[in-house]
């Protein structure tokens, strides 16, 4: 009994030494990669669920951001005239993705946060003093 206790410990050290070691996301860490251009493929998708799960991500993503910047206006970064619709917000993306071609080796979320400030960015209304 006392062997399998020991077994038991060194497993879980053996198993926990490299999750302590990684300074990559677990999910760059699994193999899937940067994850840019998995979702950019999505959101060119030819299926009507794989386009609305994109668009839906990116309003989300917009969304949360402004909701979050209510509390801290100062830290706004993101201004669309108005909310996007979910396939807005995907046509949005993909003008930004296909003209920019490190967009295919970005992070995701970051490849959709950095296309949105391209697109919207609130110095847009800052007036000069």
């Amino acid at each position: 009994m006392r062997t399998l206790y020991y077994i038991a410990i060194v497993a879980a050290i053996v198993w926990a030494a490299p999750v302590r070691a990684q300074s990559k996301p677990l999910y760059e860490s699994s193999g899937l990669g940067p994850l840019g251009e998995r979702f950019i493929s999505l959101c060119r998708s030819p299926t009507n669920a794989g386009r609305d799960a994109c668009g839906g991500v990116i309003t989300a993503l917009m969304n949360a951001h402004v909701e979050m910047a209510r509390q801290n206006p100062n830290k706004r970064v993101i201004c669309p005239p108005r909310m996007l619709t979910v396939e807005e917000g995907r046509r949005v993306f993909l003008q930004w993705a296909n003209t920019t071609p490190s967009s295919l080796t970005m992070r995701f979320p970051h490849l959709v946060m950095e296309a949105l400030i391209r697109r919207y960015p609130c110095s847009q209304f800052i007036v000069p003093k």
